[in-house]
């Protein structure tokens, strides 16, 4: 079963609404506007990485791709 996919750009029929645009883009999934090819290790840009990653195991990512900081999940929750 496909999936619908909303338009985020039909919600704006004003000029008012218009002024939610940028927030309408950033909120968009797979947004890339803060990714920097520098946080992996591949130093891939957003759309080779992805493209890179496609037949890899979650292992190769852990290993290969992500840069490790020292920090845990209980540094990032607090």
């Amino acid at each position: 079963m496909a999936q619908t996919i909303k338009n985020p750009f039909s919600e704006a029929k004003s000029l008012h609404t218009l002024s939610s645009l940028p927030y309408l883009i950033l909120e968009m999934p797979n947004n890339d506007d803060h990714f920097s090819a520098s946080h992996n290790q591949l130093k891939l840009e957003h759309r080779d990485l992805l493209e890179h990653l496609k037949d890899k195991s979650p292992d190769y990512y852990y290993e290969k791709v992500l840069i490790p900081s020292g920090r845990t999940l209980k540094n990032f929750i607090q």
